[in-house]
């Protein structure tokens, strides 16, 4: 049988691993816009099953349990880090989003500067 840390199959929120373009400070008077990580932190005080699980690629690593048996873990994880070696500039993190915040589901989808490495829908 095969077990997993992090990610529970039988929630009610999606799970995914995503790359964010990291915010940057405006030039004039150092504000940095709110980025979706910033969102689901937000949304995560009124919904347990909104969270930001991992932020950083070893933190992701450590949070998605691979199993070095399974060749689909093995690929999920080299492509993880291949996507990371390109886009240094880029956090990488494991979300979960409820089901039931269609808004914040929303936004993740169609947020520039947002990729979706993994998606355990």
């Amino acid at each position: 049988m095969k077990t997993r840390n992090g990610f529970v199959s039988n929630s009610s929120s999606s799970s995914f691993i995503i790359s964010v373009k990291t915010s940057k400070k405006c030039k004039h008077c150092g504000h940095k816009l709110i980025d979706i990580l910033d969102k689901i932190r937000l949304a995560s005080e009124s919904s347990f099953d909104n969270s930001v699980n991992a932020e950083g690629l070893k933190e992701v690593i450590n949070f998605y349990a691979v199993d070095k048996d399974d060749s689909n873990d093995v690929k999920m994880l080299e492509k993880i880090k291949k996507f990371h070696a390109a886009h240094k500039s880029e956090t990488i993190a494991a979300v979960s989003i409820s089901y039931h915040d269609t808004r914040l589901l929303d936004e993740l989808y169609d947020t520039p500067g947002v990729t979706i490495l993994k998606d355990y829908n």
